[in-house]
């Protein structure tokens, strides 16, 4: 193996082990927390929404707690909830919201998964929801298509199926990226790209606020 073979080994591994680390930390908060719990939702004073300066309403999603796609569970049921985010002991998020039919979504997705594990290491969380397909509620097999076919490495969620269409009435698009500060829940950015893929998508606009935030 090259010197710069084994370093790149090397930081994947030290990323593996931020993201198991949270990943561990999250499930925890998600199995103590009621469903849709938010955790720290409110505390900031500002109206409940997602525009920014908002507070991130209450959701409750179903899907990949993962942050390697290698390391996929074969089923899509992992429970989590806004409430787990405010809970993780992460600084800051980014959450990326996709409709499954548009170009620009999957350049979000993608996006924002390549910079996944920056994100962990410098102390955020990388989170894919998936909020619709053709306007319709996508199912358990369209988040696995949208999971693997797209080979996301990060958390990739779909509205709880006792919580349908919550995050759409929430978000009101898609190919929207919001940079959240935890465990307050606050909106710090709320950043739109274009369906059609053309120009920068959110998640490629989010990250480097989002990395500029965490190393300060």
């Amino acid at each position: 193996m090259s010197r710069a073979s084994a370093t790149v080994a090397k930081t994947r591994r030290a990323a593996a082990i931020a993201a198991a680390v949270w990943l561990a930390g999250a499930l925890a908060a998600c199995s103590a927390a009621p469903r849709g719990g938010a955790g720290g939702q409110g505390e900031a004073g500002d109206g409940t929404g997602t525009e920014e300066g908002d507070v991130l309403p209450a959701l409750s999603w179903d899907g990949y707690l993962v942050s390697d796609a290698s390391a996929a569970t074969d089923s899509a049921d992992a429970k989590f909830t806004t409430g787990a985010l405010a809970s993780s002991g992460a600084r800051l998020a980014v959450l990326h919201f996709s409709e499954y039919s548009e170009v620009g979504s999957r350049h979000g997705a993608v996006d924002l998964s390549a910079a996944g594990a920056d994100l962990s290491a410098a102390g955020g969380i990388a989170a894919e929801i998936l909020v619709s397909r053709s306007g319709s509620e996508p199912n358990g097999n369209e988040l696995r298509e949208w999971a693997w076919g797209l080979q996301l490495h990060i958390t990739t969620l779909r509205d709880a199926a006792d919580a349908p269409g919550a995050t759409w009435a929430a978000v009101g698009i898609t190919e929207v990226a919001l940079v959240v500060e935890l465990p307050s829940m606050k909106i710090l950015a709320r950043y739109e790209g274009r369906p059609g893929g053309n120009g920068p998508s959110s998640a490629a606009q989010a990250i480097p606020d989002a990395l500029a935030r965490l190393r300060q």
